[in-house]
């Protein structure tokens, strides 16, 4: 199966969008943090992604998540067992 990575840029507020082209991951200059979510399913776009994401706060210097993490994040998961 195919698997991309796609990134994303969450805000302060907690609000995820997709990250600008060129964004690497870490703390970005505006203050939010840009996150890889690695492994995603090739049918799974980076807009999805960002929705996915609404809220994600992993531990400090965590920035890159496999997406099924995030995804079991969906079914009740607090971070998809991120932090621990």
């Amino acid at each position: 199966m195919t698997t991309a990575s796609h990134l994303v840029s969450i805000d302060r507020a907690g609000r995820a969008s997709v990250a600008r082209t060129g964004s690497v991951p870490g703390p970005s200059p505006d203050g939010a943090a840009v996150y890889e979510i690695q492994n995603c399913p090739a049918t799974v776009t980076a807009a999805d992604i960002a929705a996915l994401a609404q809220g994600l706060a992993l531990p400090s210097g965590i920035h890159a998540v496999d997406y099924n993490r995030l995804a079991a994040r969906q079914s009740g998961s607090c971070c998809g067992g991120c932090c621990g």
